[in-house]
């Protein structure tokens, strides 16, 4: 993975899901909704809902807590996971052939120890590139208060072509 992307994921690491240096917990994250396009021939979004629309203030995340799809992991906690031959081999009978990319987005809840809740969403487009191999060529991760009633994220980072586009300052 390239320099830039593994720093922006430790942002995102550090500002999205660990604190001060505190430990990565899963048992603190639930996913809500989980959409993907371009895999085999699903050309068109297709969205799973975990929750309820609106969060209350002591959610009941047992219930809800799952596993997401085995490559957005891949993509979050291994940074060798796309120079990996046998990945890319995979991605090419995996990814849809006429589109030549995959979209992945996920919405998910972090629950502090303190009690306090975050709701994040993030996406990814892996895509081919001309000389056949897969990158990630667009990554965006914004967040807001779990029980706000407002719809609108605050963007923590987005890049676009290894580029980064925006990255929130002084959080």
């Amino acid at each position: 993975m390239d320099k830039i992307i593994q720093n922006v994921f430790r942002f995102q690491i550090n500002h999205g899901i660990v604190r001060a240096g505190g430990i990565f917990n899963m048992k603190n994250i639930y996913l809500l909704k989980y959409s993907v396009k371009g895999i085999k021939t699903l050309d068109e979004l297709v969205s799973l809902s975990f929750y309820k629309k609106i969060i209350p203030k002591n959610p009941d995340t047992q219930e809800y807590n799952i596993k997401a799809v085995e490559i957005l992991k891949n993509l979050l906690v291994n940074e060798e996971y796309l120079t990996n031959p046998l990945v890319q081999k995979k991605l090419g009978e995996l990814i849809n052939k006429k589109t030549n990319e995959l979209f992945i987005e996920a919405d998910y809840l972090y629950k502090y120890d303190n009690g306090q809740l975050l709701q994040f969403y993030y996406n990814v487009i892996v895509s081919r590139t001309v000389s056949g191999k897969y990158v990630v060529s667009y990554e965006k991760l914004t967040s807001k208060n779990a029980t706000s009633k407002s719809e609108k994220m605050t963007t923590i980072f987005e890049i676009q072509n290894g580029k980064i586009v925006y990255i929130e300052r002084g959080r």
